[in-house]
């Protein structure tokens, strides 16, 4: 009897569980959808539409509905506030044996939450946060069931938050965000929110987690709404960062965390934050060691600065960030008034910065500066920003004092004894536009023109080689990029040295003799573009010795200029040491141009030419089977240049041309070098009267075994001597 008790209890449990599983499916209660839907849109104050709605008895009775939408307002648009695929109702227990349905869970998969700004400032999610403080529910973990509703747990998985400006729906959005909501006590809801942020413009899949926990209470305003909340940023590749808010990655790596704590009502938000970017880099610069780059905000914040009610001090929002550099510090301070005109104040302050702290930033984000860079000096600056409706305007000043800079691997030491640099007036202290205001007088003229307010200007400074040279040197910075000038006359090895240190291109060989030069140099911010070099130098007795050989070049003059499209090198006169022949002429070289589509265009003329002195410069043998190491080692180097792949295209016009026993008189001709073969053409001699056709050198074949001073390649590959072209050109045709 017992056991037959026990199998009936069984059958039961299964037949109930079965029904449990079967039949809510087949119990249609669609027929509730729209008492459903007109509860919740009395409840939002918003239209609620859902699609099919069923039931389910496990683990917890409640409801599945499908397709769940709330309007949004007319006035910000016909676009849903909220959809959801999938909702999930759980009821409480209580439900069943009292007169009223209460939720006690309820989930949505996969929403998309809509939120939209107005032109006059107000956002579309106003309302219903003002509901939701305002509603007269009780706390959802309270066990006893009393005349309010208890407040449900609300949670949302793998959804998606899009943000739309009037009309305009922006590229920025938040993705796989995971949300919970519940009443914690009678006054108290807590939030937990896990999310990425990501740009539908974009292929981010690195930009890491923004994770929120907090808490906000009740109020009868939007603007009284007290809120405490814990914000960290997880992980963010700072490439992926600067793509997120401005759409292009701006070539800067590094990996940034950060933790910020929010309190106070919604239109007096006080925060305090740490920011910590780890390995910061420029993308293409891998120097040695490691840069962090710690950053400390606090402020005030207005989310909802619009009511009427909160005087301007309240309203008002500011912050002040500060990086701390060894024992100085960079500070910014930042006052935006939101009851007034529409614009705003920075305070910058740079406070007894030690340069030693700033050359390893600098060797990370300023490409070619020296690994073995070192530099010592102080930074004091302060500086007010102010913004307007149209621009940025700059007053303040500041200064660098007793900087020096060091390069063990480039064998040079510079220093400077001061630099300060400025905007705005020099003779008065408001701070205002100083075009608007009279009797003020500029901080500088750079190239004949009055800075503007929004230009930071440097004044004249000296910077001072090892042997006591200088540069001097004056210029500017503003919103479109950086304009220095420099000039002066100092060793053409000083000055190689001061680009290289200062992570320029170099602008001229490394010679021995001094250099006459009045430079230009200007930055556009876009980009990573090198610095543009253009202006004039002029060489004077000046020594050039060729890699890999013993020969010399003595350059007695030569006026290069700089321009935007090539280099000009004019009035040319050079020795060639050991030789007697002086070279003299023109050289035009193109700048920013494909090697393969690059050619040097040149004009020379020369008093005589003596192959049989030239053995430094082309290896003389006398030996069929000997070669010159020097010649080797120079050809060596020299196909590892850009010149070798360069073409190069002009005339030589030479006196007299000694070689292998044959002098041509006032010889002339046309030269090209292309595809590392140097082509003669034209050849004409007015004592001989000798002319021809073309004929080719090829020296990647013929200088590792060549026993004669120059060869030549006739049309069909025969190698053959001058002496011998010229008796076959004085034959008749």
């Amino acid at each position: 009897m017992q056991r037959q008790t026990k199998l009936r209890t069984l059958y039961a449990a299964i037949l109930l569980f079965a029904l449990a599983v079967i039949s809510p499916p087949l119990i249609q209660i669609n027929r509730f959808r729209n008492t459903l839907t007109d509860s919740l849109t009395r409840a939002l104050g918003r239209k609620v539409t859902c699609g099919d709605i069923h039931l389910h008895l496990l683990p917890r009775p409640g409801f599945d509905i499908t397709n769940l939408s709330v309007a949004d307002d007319p006035s910000y648009g016909a676009e849903p506030i909220l959809v959801a695929g999938e909702v999930k109702a759980d009821l409480r227990l209580a439900s069943f044996w009292s007169r009223r349905i209460e939720v006690a869970h309820l989930t949505l998969k996969y929403p998309s939450l809509n939120v939209a700004l107005q032109a006059d400032g107000h956002w579309n999610i106003e309302p219903l946060l003002v509901r939701a403080a305002q509603a007269k529910t009780a706390p959802t973990t309270k066990v006893q069931a009393e005349a309010r509703p208890r407040f449900p747990y609300i949670e949302a998985e793998s959804g998606r938050i899009n943000f739309r400006s009037g009309a305009h729906k922006l590229a920025f959005a938040i993705t796989d965000s995971d949300f919970s909501l519940w009443l914690e006590s009678e006054d108290k809801w807590n939030i937990r929110f896990k999310a990425r942020p990501m740009r539908t413009d974009a292929n981010l899949t690195d930009t890491g987690n923004v994770v929120v926990n907090g808490s906000f209470g009740r109020a009868e305003e939007l603007h009284s709404i007290p809120l405490s909340l814990q914000v960290q940023i997880e992980k963010m590749q700072l490439g992926q960062l600067t793509t997120l808010l401005f759409g292009q990655d701006k070539g800067w790596r590094g990996e940034m965390s950060a933790v910020g704590q929010f309190s106070g009502t919604t239109s007096n938000i006080e925060y305090t934050s740490k920011l910590l970017v780890r390995g910061f880099h420029r993308y293409d610069i891998q120097m040695p060691g490691s840069v962090d780059l710690p950053l400390s905000c606090s402020g005030k914040l207005a989310m909802f600065p619009k009511a009427t009610n909160v005087d301007s001090e309240q309203m008002a929002s500011g912050f002040e960030c500060v990086m701390p550099f060894a024992s100085g510090e960079l500070k910014v301070t930042k006052i935006l008034s939101t009851n007034g005109p529409p614009d705003q104040n920075l305070h910058l302050q740079a406070l007894h910065v030690p340069v030693t702290a700033l050359i390893p930033i600098l060797k990370q984000m300023k490409y070619a500066l020296p690994s073995d860079l070192l530099g010592t000096g102080g930074l004091n600056a302060d500086f007010m920003v102010h913004h307007d409706v149209h621009t940025w305007i700059w007053d303040g000043s500041g200064v660098l004092n007793d900087v020096e800079l060091q390069s063990q691997t480039l064998g040079q030491q510079l220093k400077v004894t001061s630099i300060t640099f400025g905007a705005g007036c020099v003779n008065q202290t408001d701070r205002k536009d100083t075009q608007s205001r009279p009797g003020c007088t500029p901080r500088g003229k750079h190239l004949g023109q009055i800075p503007h307010a929004r230009t930071v200007h440097f004044d004249p400074f000296v910077l001072v080689s090892g042997t006591n040279e200088g540069t001097n040197i004056e210029g500017d910075i503003d919103e479109m990029g950086t304009h220095f000038h420099a000039k002066g006359i100092v060793a053409t090895k000083t000055l190689a040295a001061e680009t290289l240190m200062l992570g320029l291109r170099p602008i001229i060989m490394d010679m021995d003799g001094p250099v006459n030069f009045d430079l230009d140099l200007d930055h556009n911010w876009t980009g990573f573009t090198p610095v543009r070099i253009t202006g004039n130098l002029r060489l004077i007795k000046n020594t050039i010795n060729l890699p890999g050989s013993t020969a010399t070049i003595d350059i007695t003059n030569a006026s290069i200029q700089l321009a935007n499209e090539n280099i000009s090198i004019k009035n040319l006169a050079a020795v060639l040491h050991g030789t007697n022949t002086i070279i003299q002429g023109e050289i035009t070289l193109p700048r920013d141009c494909v090697l393969s589509t690059c050619t040097v265009k040149f004009a020379l003329k020369s008093n005589s030419i003596d192959l049989s002195k030239w053995s430094p410069y082309l290896a003389q043998q006398t030996s069929s089977n000997a070669r010159s190491s020097n010649a080797a080692e120079f050809f060596s180097m020299f196909k590892e240049t850009m010149w070798f792949r360069q073409g190069a295209k002009g005339s030589w016009h030479t006196g007299s041309l000694i070689l292998d026993g044959v002098q041509l008189t006032n010889a002339k001709a046309l030269m090209e070098w292309k595809d590392s073969k140097l082509t003669f053409s034209e050849i004409h001699g007015v004592a001989k009267k000798v002319h021809g056709p073309s004929w080719t050198s090829d020296f990647d074949r013929i200088l590792p075994n060549s026993s004669v001073h120059l060869v030549f390649l006739s049309p069909t590959s025969k190698t053959i001597r001058l002496k011998e072209v010229l008796e076959q050109l004085e034959k008749p045709h």
